[in-house]
């Protein structure tokens, strides 16, 4: 059995089981993405203001690219203890030394600062337009 890395986010508590063959990934209760271990292409953690989070790339059985994203507070230690982990057994797989914006178009993964801004316009957008657009037809 691998080693498990515990890490808390906003109330959810996320783990990685991690051996020489399988990767488990729990994002809260509910989401769980199993894959092979050397089916890890890239990994990097990214730093917020008050969080980190780290990115995963691998291949799936059918050869699609995936990708795993969770988040821990700042100064978790499961954390940096699951880093510290991938960077003995793979760190030719570490995007960490490049920008951010680096990472991300090496991972083909978007990123999640910039689409969270345009769907929280897009919900605001459909929040105001239900309240406003039967009023205004009314006139």
């Amino acid at each position: 059995m691998g080693r498990e890395y515990v890490f808390d986010y906003m109330g959810a508590k996320n783990s990685v089981t991690l051996d020489e063959y399988n990767v488990l990934c729990k994002m809260g209760p509910f989401r769980k993405k199993n894959f092979p271990f050397a089916n890890i292409l890239n990994y990097y953690v990214a730093d917020g203001k008050s969080y980190r989070t780290l990115f995963i790339t691998y291949t799936d059985e059918s050869g699609k690219q995936k990708k795993v994203m969770m988040y821990s507070h700042l100064g978790e230690i499961g954390l940096r203890d699951l880093v510290d982990e991938l960077n003995v057994k793979i760190p030719a797989k570490n995007l960490s030394h490049l920008t951010e914006k680096e990472a991300l178009k090496i991972m083909k993964t978007a990123n999640p600062k910039t689409w969270g801004a345009v769907l929280a316009f897009g919900i605001f957008f459909v929040i105001v337009t239900v309240f406003f657009v039967p009023s205004l037809m009314h006139y």
